[in-house]
């Protein structure tokens, strides 16, 4: 390929973002805000966005209300240590208590179940009935995630997806190994490796990756460049990527949002202020994201308004 023709290319991935005027950013205050703890785990279940804590606080956003309910998880045990949650369509809540334990939670934040895993687990995700899972050990160039079902969670087979990849030099598998996965829809789960610009969508059976050259863009933080995703149901996705500057007390922050075409291309996109955390929930025309201030903010396509 010629120089110049390459330098085109170049050029044309770290241009500015397609900024929209389509899309219109309104705050949406919370009362009360949600804590700047540590979130572990977020799962969305029908009209509700759960979310848990570092602290073991389970957070429930409704649709349409601005109030947060607030449950204290009870029941804790000295090395419960949290990590991951899930929301299975029958409603049941689930998450990490251990490596070694899968934990069920109620709405109400008891834990009412303990499952005993025979591998080291790390991250717990949802899909419809099952738990998709990142467990040890990790094995290069064999899929990365794998699948319980909700009645016997412990009996996992391969989830088809990422696969994955060996460490660097002496170091473990683990941090070569560390993704995220966003909102999914029906049985279909968003899923990443926190350092690459790609993401890979499966059901468990079929997978397709989409590659993302915009996030390649200047503003963008190009160790970790995504930050959360929602999937729609016609393939195409909300994505929020990571800023490449840092917050006032050194957190990653994101300041923007982008609409991506079921082929991976970037379309709409817009400034957000406040820097958010994650994504709420999400449908065709709006996105709602949570602040780092603890409040929302509502994306809306004015088109579709």
């Amino acid at each position: 390929m010629p120089m110049r023709f390459s330098t085109l290319i170049v050029g044309a991935l770290i241009t500015a973002p397609n900024v929209s005027p389509r899309l219109q950013v309104t705050p949406v205050p919370l009362q009360p805000a949600v804590t700047q703890t540590v979130i572990v785990g977020r799962a969305v279940c029908g009209d509700s966005t759960w979310l848990l804590t570092k602290s073991a606080d389970l957070i429930r956003l409704g649709r349409g209300s601005r109030t947060p309910t607030v449950r204290h998880v009870g029941e804790l045990r000295r090395d419960d240590l949290f990590w991951g949650l899930a929301c299975l369509e029958d409603g049941s809540l689930w998450t990490l208590a251990t490596g070694h334990v899968l934990a069920r939670v109620t709405t109400d934040g008891e834990i009412v179940e303990r499952v005993a895993m025979a591998m080291p687990q790390v991250e717990v995700f949802g899909a419809q009935d099952r738990l998709v899972l990142l467990g040890l050990p990790i094995v290069a160039n064999r899929p990365l995630l794998s699948v319980g079902l909700r009645g016997n969670p412990s009996a996992v087979r391969p989830w088809l997806g990422l696969i994955g990849r060996a460490g660097l030099g002496k170091s473990s598998n683990l941090p070569a190994n560390f993704v995220g996965c966003g909102i999914g829809f029906a049985s279909q789960i968003p899923c990443w490796f926190v350092d690459q610009s790609k993401v890979s969508i499966s059901d468990g059976t079929i997978a397709r990756e989409l590659e993302m050259p915009w996030l390649a863009q200047r503003d963008i933080d190009q160790t970790a460049p995504i930050r959360d995703v929602a999937l729609l149901p016609d393939g195409s996705m909300w994505v929020i990527a990571a800023s490449s500057t840092a917050s006032a007390d050194g957190r990653r922050v994101s300041r923007r949002l982008s609409r991506v075409t079921s082929s991976g291309a970037q379309g709409d996109s817009v400034p957000l202020s406040p820097a958010v955390r994650l994504i709420v929930r999400a449908d065709k025309t709006t996105c709602f994201l949570l602040t780092e201030t603890g409040s929302l903010l509502r994306v809306s396509d004015r088109g579709g308004l």
